[in-house]
């Protein structure tokens, strides 16, 4: 995937997610660690390319440097947690953006393109996540990663995506109805 940006915008998303991620991972740690002494510490966090898109029943994340694809479909009422499932990014250059078997939904949405567009295409993850609204954003992202649990940000919101148990969760802590918050507090 292009990661299209600007070099200060990705900075402070950059920074945004580590000052968010700072909350949250001493106090998952050190209350782990205290409650079960073998669990692996965390790992330091990276900042690496990624893509984001949103669609009608969950989000798609795309992780540049190991090349994976995170299909989080949305299970709740308020979309905040679900079902995970991760994909290798398949996609080339040279392959076509787009697939013209799969015409445009007529209410005007256009399918998603490059890896996450194969991905879409692929058993039911369409059927499942359903159609894009919005188109995919290029963004820089922190991946801190503590067990099996992998924590993320994609444009200013926090992904907690387990692969182990196929589930991811939204940590929305910053929005004023408090819609989203964290069952992960203790592993």
């Amino acid at each position: 995937m292009t990661i299209q940006q600007t070099r200060w915008g990705g900075l402070a998303l950059g920074i945004a997610a580590a000052l968010l991620l700072a909350l949250f991972l001493p106090t998952l740690s050190s209350t782990s660690q205290a409650q079960n002494p073998t669990l692996p510490p965390a790992v330091e966090p990276v900042i690496v390319g990624a893509a984001y898109q949103r669609f009608e029943n969950g989000y798609m994340l795309w992780r540049q440097d190991t090349r994976k694809i995170y299909v989080m479909y949305g299970q709740d009422d308020n979309g905040c947690t679900g079902r995970l499932e991760v994909y290798d990014d398949l996609w080339t250059e040279g392959l076509p953006a787009t697939d013209p078997a799969f015409d445009n939904d007529p209410g005007g949405r256009q399918q998603p393109e490059r890896g996450f567009g194969l991905v879409w295409r692929t058993g039911n993850v369409r059927g499942t996540i359903g159609w894009p609204t919005e188109p995919s954003t290029g963004i820089t992202s922190l991946f801190a990663t503590y067990g099996d649990r992998l924590w993320a940000n994609g444009t200013a919101q926090i992904f907690i995506l387990d692969p182990v148990a196929a589930s991811w969760e939204l940590v929305d802590r910053w929005r004023p109805d408090g819609r989203c918050g964290s069952n992960y507090a203790t592993p």
